[in-house]
């Protein structure tokens, strides 16, 4: 592999060749007859924050993704997962930390990918989630004007909040409607409170919901336990989504959204205020309605294997 002053951070490769020779060979070995790269990303080795991260080779093909982690020069493991079994993607970030986690369904359960970069390559992440997303829904990106979208988010949400979705939203895509409430605190005594629900936003867009949560990351240092705000954005494709229902908490709601592929599904819990409940209600039905009124394309990997 080339090595070059970006070897500390994540790069986009032109090819297979450019990758180190123990995952080149991991991931020639998984690669099938039929596959065809779209994407190829390669992350060194990441110890950011408490992160011990390997390093990671990640390629999107037009059947799926293939995953292929460990030490340069190493034993490595490969991951390989067809867009019909994949369940959801969750970019979490932390300072100069970001960590793009993808769940997916096999016939043992539900199993997770976790990849930790420098927040300078986010952008080659975002391609990966775009990607991913596309590949999930069977359909390509649609290009539409910023502009487009400026006035509904100025009637919705915090000036912040705005940047937030603009900068962490899939790409490409067209925001449709967004749910807002700041964090949610309880407790027994007004001397003894905690956080029940972050603040969060909830943003429905043509083909995904998007559920953009400010939280407090922890990890473990030789200081003990040490926190930092952080965001922890998790997307999925609509067409994943089953159904969702509303279950009353001690001190707030709960929205339980399941979500599905042909090996099973998970489960999402996200709490929010009880004045929210009937504002989520509806943005919740706004998605029942464009999920039947979507024109869906067929999943050509649906009978392909893990």
């Amino acid at each position: 592999m080339k090595r070059t002053i970006w070897d500390k951070f994540a790069s986009k490769l032109e090819t297979i060749d450019d990758a180190p020779e123990s995952h080149r060979a991991a991931f020639l070995n998984t690669l099938q007859p039929d596959d065809t790269i779209r994407l190829l990303v390669f992350g060194p080795a990441n110890k950011t924050l408490g992160m011990n991260s390997p390093a990671t080779l990640l390629a999107v093909t037009n059947n799926g993704w293939i995953s292929v982690s460990g030490e340069e020069d190493e034993f490595v493991t490969s991951v390989r997962c067809n867009f019909a079994d994949t369940l959801l993607l969750e970019l979490t970030v932390v300072l100069l930390l970001g960590i793009l986690k993808i769940d997916f369904k096999t016939e043992d359960g539900t199993q997770c990918v976790s990849i930790a970069f420098n927040m300078v390559t986010l952008n080659f992440y975002q391609e990966v989630i775009r990607l991913l997303l596309d590949g999930v829904e069977g359909v390509g990106a649609n290009v539409l004007a910023a502009e487009d979208q400026t006035k509904l988010l100025e009637n919705s949400l915090p000036a912040k909040s705005q940047g937030d979705v603009f900068k962490l939203k899939p790409s490409l895509e067209r925001v449709m409607d967004t749910v807002y409430w700041l964090s949610i605190f309880g407790g027994r005594a007004c001397w003894f409170q905690y956080e029940l629900s972050p603040e969060t936003i909830l943003v429905l867009t043509e083909r995904e919901l998007v559920c953009i949560s400010e939280e407090k990351i922890w990890r473990s240092s030789y200081k003990g336990n040490v926190g930092w705000v952080g965001h922890v954005i998790t997307y999925f494709a609509l067409s994943r989504l089953q159904e969702f229902r509303f279950e009353p908490a001690s001190q707030s709601e709960k929205l339980k959204v399941e979500i599905r592929t042909r090996h099973g599904g998970r489960t999402l819990a996200i709490e929010f205020a009880r004045e929210k409940e009937c504002e989520v209600e509806s943005f919740m039905k706004q998605i029942k309605e464009q999920q039947q009124t979507s024109i869906r394309f067929p999943d050509k990997t649906s009978n392909a294997s893990l």
